[in-house]
């Protein structure tokens, strides 16, 4: 198999696949808290997927709010394999 070859076939499965990149959750540190409780997110895995700005938390019942501590871990997920629906499990 030639160079050129190779490349061409691993950008062709490359963008196939790249949609399933965001269908399960992924691992993140918080990097800080909004005022709004928002939070600011690096990845675990920054060649897999970006850094998370102004993401929004789902606990699970209406109404329920926490203070997340810097350095937390958590996990995110894409809402319908969505990169531009994130949000954070907990």
């Amino acid at each position: 198999m030639t160079d050129r070859f190779k490349g061409g076939l691993a950008a062709f499965i490359s963008r196939i696949t790249r949609k399933y990149d965001y269908a399960f959750p992924w691992s993140y540190t918080v990097s800080s808290q909004n005022s709004d409780g928002t939070l600011e997110l690096t990845p675990e895995q920054p060649s897999k997927v970006p850094g998370l700005s102004n993401i929004p938390c789902k606990w699970g019942n209406a109404g329920v709010t926490a203070k997340v501590n810097k350095g937390a871990r958590c996990l995110v997920m894409f809402a319908g394999g969505d990169p531009g629906q994130p949000f954070v499990l907990g």
